[in-house]
């Protein structure tokens, strides 16, 4: 028989604990425990849309990130009345945008932005799901992160070779592509999936694109 101290440990506020995760999910454990002996007891579940929320882990934060330059439709499409549809109806409640040399933005209670700064890595990890340009340094740093991605892909580039990069990582499973017409149902997709790990080294998409440019244009695909 398993002794109480290993039941212990297997408890799911106690596992939770172990593994680091947060209160919340140990909450949304003990309410699915509730629900199943209420379940039992009366033969049906009810379920309030409170109870939902309880039940439901979903991410809470959206980074936005174009770069060194601009991306002015990309900022454009990430504040339009859709795309804050599609925030509530996934339960984020922040959007955070780095406009680089764009437009500025509106202000709201629920979206901030700023224009540069020396490293964005605390930003992309404060975030649950990261949209970025296609630029190879921006995607990279995500991913090393962990984190859901959407690349969006600027059409109007000529020669788009950064367009081929994102591409490549759709393939193996890293990232979901989006252009600035469709980045509000990439962002639903994104969050609907698993993305496939990536390991940390695995730089052979980024290796091929970039010594392919330098020995066609020599141009930056990084910034």
């Amino acid at each position: 028989s398993i002794s109480a101290a290993v039941r212990q440990r297997f408890e799911p506020q106690n596992a939770c604990k172990a593994a680091g995760l947060e209160a919340t999910i140990c909450r949304a454990a003990r309410c699915s425990s509730a629900a199943s002996q209420h379940t039992l007891a009366t033969g049906r579940r009810h379920f309030t849309p409170s109870t939902r929320q309880q039940h439901t882990t979903m991410p809470r934060r959206v980074f936005v990130t174009v770069g060194t330059t601009s991306f002015d439709a990309l900022i454009a499409a990430t504040t339009t009345p859709e795309f804050a549809n599609a925030l509530e109806k996934l339960a984020f409640d922040e959007l955070r945008l780095q406009v680089g040399r764009g437009a500025a933005p509106t202000d709201t209670d629920r979206v901030s932005w700023f224009r540069f700064a020396p490293t964005i890595t605390e930003e992309m990890r404060a975030a649950d799901v990261v949209i970025s340009h296609a630029g190879a340094g921006s995607i990279l740093e995500a991913l090393e992160l962990g984190k859901r991605l959407v690349v969006c892909v600027n059409e109007k580039l000529m020669d788009n070779h950064q367009a081929e990069l994102a591409t490549a990582l759709e393939a193996r499973g890293h990232v979901v592509v989006s252009t600035v017409d469709d980045v509000a149902d990439a962002l639903q997709r994104v969050v609907a999936t698993r993305p496939a790990p990536y390991e940390r080294g695995d730089a052979a998409p980024f290796r091929a694109l970039v010594e392919d440019e330098m020995r066609t244009r020599r141009q930056c695909l990084i910034c």
